[in-house]
């Protein structure tokens, strides 16, 4: 039986709609680190986070440390698994063979993989600052955002 290609294209989407939403995502770690004092919106999830863990200075400086840590290699890899949907994307509209489709898509799943480890291993050094009072609060917190904005997940 033969696929129409508009249904192969619907598919590949629908596929891809769900690699992305895993990558883009908002990492925890951006969920924990401050602004600039001075540039924080009082009401901003940020904001309300921070108040509600009552975090001291010295968590978050480490906070912000392990933030920076991971920044760089979250940014790259983010572009670089772009850059490979876009070819994926490319090679499903042109006329490449299905194993190169095929190599490419698995490209984009490891990728994709690698981001979600970098943002486990952030969130695992950002376990180890907070009190397991602040951890409840923090999970708590994340199923309620979770809950507003299901399609982020």
């Amino acid at each position: 039986m033969l696929l129409r290609p508009g249904y192969i294209l619907s598919i590949l989407m629908v596929t891809l709609t769900g690699c992305t939403a895993v990558a883009n995502s908002n990492p925890v770690t951006s969920q924990l680190i401050p602004s600039p004092e001075g540039q924080q919106n009082p009401k901003s999830s940020k904001h309300r986070l921070m108040s509600q863990l009552k975090l001291n200075q010295v968590q978050r400086k480490q906070l912000k440390a392990i933030k920076l840590q991971y920044e760089e290699s979250i940014i790259d890899l983010r572009q670089e698994l772009s850059q490979a949907k876009q070819t994926l994307s490319d090679l499903m509209v042109g006329t490449a063979d299905r194993e190169t489709i095929r190599t490419q898509y698995q490209q984009v799943q490891l990728l994709n993989q690698q981001l979600g480890k970098l943002h486990f291993e952030s969130m695992l050094q950002m376990r180890e600052v907070m009190t397991p009072e602040q951890r409840i609060q923090f999970a708590q917190f994340m199923k309620q955002r979770r809950n507003q904005n299901p399609l982020s997940d």
